[in-house]
C-alpha cells in the first residue's frame, strides 16, 4: 500500500459479474472500489477505479495492493503464493491467502474438514496412477477421480 490513505477502500481481483454485483452493493455504503482488469469487463463501468492487469498476473496483484486498504477475491482461482506476497507487502488480502491454500487445494481441503471433525467421504490422495488400483481395492468400486488444483 501506498504512504497514506490509499486510493481506494477496497480491491478486486477481477473485474466480471461477481466484481460487478460488489461494486453496486459498496457504492451505497461510500465503499471505493478498484478492480483489477480490463476496458470491457463486467465491473470497470461502475468501479471507481480500474487498475489494469489480470489476476493471473503477480504484478498486476502488486500494483493493485498498493492501491487499495485490502484485496478481496473475484474467484477462489487466484494463486495462492501470489496473494500472500500482497499480503506481505502490507495489504491484507481477504481471505487470507493461507485460507486459499486449503480452498485452492482438493485434497488439502478434505483433509482439513476431516481433522476438524466434520463428515467427509472415504478418500484417498493417490501419489502416482499406480496407486489407484489398491485405492479402488480399499474404498471400493467405482472411483472417483479429480484434479487436486482447478477441478
Amino acid at each position: 500500500m501506498s504512504e497514506g490513505a490509499p486510493a481506494y477502500d477496497v480491491g478486486i481481483a477481477g473485474a466480471g459479474q461477481l466484481a460487478q454485483m460488489t461494486v453496486l452493493a459498496a457504492w451505497p455504503l461510500g465503499i471505493r472500489v478498484a478492480v483489477l482488469g480490463q476496458p470491457g469487463e463486467p465491473a470497470t463501468p461502475m468501479a471507481a477505479g480500474v487498475v489494469g492487469g489480470d489476476w493471473k498476473d503477480p504484478e498486476a496483484l502488486m500494483r493493485i495492493g498498493r492501491e487499495v486498504g485490502v484485496l478481496t477475491l473475484e474467484n477462489e482461482f487466484v494463486d495462492a503464493e501470489f496473494l500472500m506476497a500482497v499480503e506481505d507487502s502490507g495489504t491484507p488480502v481477504r481471505p487470507h491467502p493461507a485460507r486459499m491454500r486449503v480452498v485452492q487445494d482438493k485434497a488439502l481441503q478434505k483433509q482439513r474438514l476431516a481433522d476438524e471433525g466434520l463428515p467427509v467421504p472415504a478418500f484417498a490422495v493417490p501419489d502416482a496412477a499406480d496407486d489407484l488400483e489398491a485405492i479402488g481395492r480399499d474404498l471400493g468400486w467405482p472411483l472417483m477421480l479429480k484434479s487436486r488444483h482447478l477441478g
